[in-house]
């Protein structure tokens, strides 16, 4: 985006997706409606990446945080209208249903942090690609065993307390990998990384059973659907907010991202206090009795 344009990157999506939209409604077959419906996903993904770029390149100031409420209102208002709404803002009268999605918004801050970590790494140490990729490795793997072992022994726990702890632990490592002067090094963040990546490996499947329990059954497709539009919109916000923190105006880098950390580690502390407020206490076990066994000898 940043080599071709946001205005142009904007514009080709917008092409794409709509042709490939009058693709899937004229669609003779299955094959084509599946085919064009992806490319219509890649459409939508280049709009949904530069929109609030475009933004930010016409706003500045007091004037960029107005204009991005009001695109959202006029979202809500479009979705209100609308008879099948992509997200039925309905759905949040419900404190729970709301309480859930500011979790879900709160968890990716960790996520829109990393991609300034990533600068600091490679335009403020001088790493390769290569190599900051490494440096960030060490989340990945946390995340990934983490989520492997509590898949394993925390199966049937509560997902609002395995949620609370995740966003927790998310928000302290973030505020841990914070504190970076001159002369931190790559190796500044290994236990700040570590950290963050155990809460999202806890995150991850207690989120979806979270969003699951603050709506009823008949609507898992409705929750499901907008678990996923508030990650992404949690993270394409994050990554916008994130860089009028990141501004440094000629002193360290390492400066602007110890506020773009720092205000990642109150976004996840914030998230699992709304975790304990909001989700939904599980359900207590119903007891179930014995069955009767039948004398099927007869009298003796």
């Amino acid at each position: 985006m940043d080599r071709l344009g946001a205005r142009t990157v904007y514009v080709v999506g917008l092409a794409v997706f709509g042709i490939a939209s009058l693709v899937c409604g004229t669609a003779p077959n299955a094959g084509v409606l599946i085919a064009a419906r992806g490319v219509q996903g890649i459409g939508g993904a280049a709009m949904a990446v530069t929109t609030f770029a475009l933004i930010g390149s016409v706003c500045r100031g007091p004037d960029r945080g107005r204009a991005m409420g009001i695109f959202g209102a006029v979202f809500a208002r479009i979705e209100l209208r609308s008879g099948a709404p992509l997200l039925d803002v309905r759905l949040f009268s419900r404190a729970s249903f709301s309480g859930v999605m500011m979790c879900v918004a709160a968890s990716t801050a960790a996520f829109a942090a990393l991609v300034y970590t990533s600068v600091w790494l490679q335009s403020g140490l001088g790493l390769g690609p290569v190599r900051a990729g490494l440096a960030l490795m060490l989340l990945a793997l946390a995340s990934f065993a983490t989520s492997l072992i509590s898949g394993r022994r925390l199966h049937g726990k509560s997902s609002r307390a395995i949620l609370a702890t995740g966003l927790l632990l998310s928000g302290t490592g973030c505020a841990l990998q914070a504190g970076l002067d001159a002369d931190s090094s790559a190796g500044s963040l290994a236990v700040g990384l570590a950290l963050t990546g155990i809460g999202v490996g806890l995150m991850g499947p207690a989120m979806g059973a979270a969003v699951f329990a603050a709506l009823p059954p008949e609507r898992g497709g409705r929750a499901a659907g907008a678990m996923t539009t508030f990650r992404q919109l949690g993270q394409t916000l994050g990554v916008a907010a994130f860089s009028l923190l990141f501004q440094h105006d000629g002193g360290a880098m390492s400066e602007g991202l110890n506020r773009v950390l720092t205000a990642a580690a109150a976004a996840g502390i914030i998230g699992s206090v709304l975790a304990h407020a909001f989700v939904p206490k599980p359900a207590p076990a119903k007891a179930t009795s014995a069955p009767a066994h039948r004398n099927l000898t007869g009298p003796r």
